[in-house]
């Protein structure tokens, strides 16, 4: 048994994309006393108050913390130059990669990578 409510925060509107995984999920949620608050991000987690801080304000008190962390690419790559807004640009069916850091690479190495 919990001694805390439990919470789900996530920044979007639902937890997945795909409808039919997002009705199972928000139903599995309800069966097991799982509140689903939407379009939030946490901001910061007082461990001492053991609360995690919403970007409303808002806190929700917690036992255990389980997040994702932002995703980026690391330094080293962002400092590389091969990333758009953050990212390495591939195509997403292949992953090869496309523009810029098609040609960083091809200019490094002397080849196709």
């Amino acid at each position: 048994m919990r001694d805390q409510p439990c919470h789900a925060v996530r920044c979007s509107g639902t937890p997945f994309a795909d409808n039919l995984q997002c009705n199972a999920l928000l139903t599995a949620f309800a069966e097991h006393g799982i509140t689903f608050i939407p379009h939030r991000l946490v901001l910061a987690l007082d461990p001492v108050r053991r609360v995690a801080i919403l970007d409303d304000m808002s806190e929700r008190p917690y036992d255990l913390f389980l997040g994702v962390p932002k995703h980026c690419v690391p330094e080293v790559v962002a400092a590389s130059g091969m990333t758009v807004d953050g990212w390495i640009p591939v195509d997403p069916k292949t992953l090869a990669l496309w523009g810029y850091a098609r040609r960083s690479l091809r200019a490094s190495y002397g080849r196709e990578v």
